[in-house]
């Protein structure tokens, strides 16, 4: 009886607050690390821009492989443009505005593997779980890069500001929304959406911070 009371307590969560659940430990355990490595004294524009060649190494090809499967004709039932949600030319900008050259990024690695856990639509709502959500924690990024190192959206942190600080909010309603939604019309998507919001996480510190 235990077990099957838990288990209706789960299934009446909606998709977002299962994630929520689901990936709490490991979201608190990459907060702790981004934070103990960028608000620190020591963290200055040279670390900046290596940190930002790490997420360019990240998006760029997690941005290649949102738009690989959001060309399949099942990722119109969500209902998202994920046109509005690109962000590694904002990376680009960056970079380039911290002294990059367009061959010098050109040369970043890449991580390598996408292929093999993002392919499906349940899968890619979990990974942009992921990517959304950073939009929100961005902001204080983007507020502490103004106040410790004077980079803002214009000369380096276009990338942490994201939509900016009035969409920001409003394009994560919308996303959750459509989570949510999809997630109550095929219950049998949200094992996998789960675990590739897990992953994700998983793949997303070792590969930034490791």
């Amino acid at each position: 009886m235990v077990m099957s009371a838990q288990g209706e307590e789960v299934r009446s969560l909606n998709m977002m607050e299962q994630l929520r659940s689901a990936t709490h430990a490991l979201h608190e355990q990459l907060d702790g690390r981004m934070s103990s490595h960028i608000f620190v004294d020591s963290f200055g524009c040279e670390e900046y821009r290596r940190l930002l060649e790490k997420f360019y190494g990240f998006y760029q090809p997690l941005e290649q492989q949102f738009d690989a499967v959001a060309r399949n004709e099942a990722w119109n039932e969500v209902g998202l443009d994920m046109s509005e949600r690109k962000r590694t030319a904002q990376l680009e900008a960056d970079l380039l505005s911290l002294g990059a050259t367009e061959e010098e990024i050109k040369r970043l690695p890449l991580y390598q593997g996408f292929e093999r856990i993002l392919s499906t639509v349940p899968q890619m709502l979990g990974a942009l779980y992921v990517a959304e959500g950073s939009t929100l924690g961005g902001q204080f990024i983007a507020h502490r890069l103004e106040k410790t190192l004077g980079i803002n959206s214009q000369n380096g942190s276009a990338f942490f500001r994201s939509y900016g600080p009035h969409a920001v909010k409003s394009m994560w309603r919308l996303f959750c929304e459509r989570v949510n939604s999809y997630a109550e019309h095929h219950p049998e998507a949200r094992g996998e959406i789960l675990d590739t919001a897990n992953a994700m996480f998983r793949e997303f510190e070792h590969w930034i911070l490791a």
